[in-house]
């Protein structure tokens, strides 16, 4: 018996199985469509180096804060191009920023939940911001 990960061309991780041998391997990635590596990943934290053929853990971005006091300051600059930024406040206020040069201003109380999402294979980070 193997352990195999199925993936697609850029890495992620589809899925993984316990498979008799190279041969069932080979036939299961073709019917799937995917590519397979040995081994045993974990679908929410790895994802597949495709030139090297090995598992790897996703790379994690900063973190949010945990709370702050107005006006609240998110320089947005240190997490990748190409991610993006959601943000939605307690009152239902929603806004999306795509350039990783602003920086996101909370100007008001209350809870906004932020969530930035980069491209992959960085993991996404979220929270959940009390503003005093």
């Amino acid at each position: 018996m193997i352990d195999v990960t199925f993936h697609d061309a850029a890495g992620r991780i589809a899925q993984i199985a316990r498979l008799r041998n190279v041969d069932d391997a080979n036939a299961t990635a073709l019917a799937l469509g995917r590519f397979w590596v040995p081994g045993r990943a974990d679908l929410a934290a790895d994802y597949v180096d495709v030139v090297a053929g090995t598992i790897l853990p996703r790379p994690a971005i900063p973190s949010l804060p945990a709370a702050g006091t107005v006006p609240l300051a998110i320089d947005l600059s240190v997490y990748p191009s190409g991610s993006v930024v959601s943000v939605l406040s307690e009152a239902g206020d929603a806004l999306t920023i795509s350039d990783m040069g602003q920086t996101l201003n909370l100007t008001g109380p209350g809870l906004y939940t932020v969530a930035v999402d980069p491209p992959f294979p960085h993991l996404p980070v979220q929270e959940v911001i009390p503003v005093d």
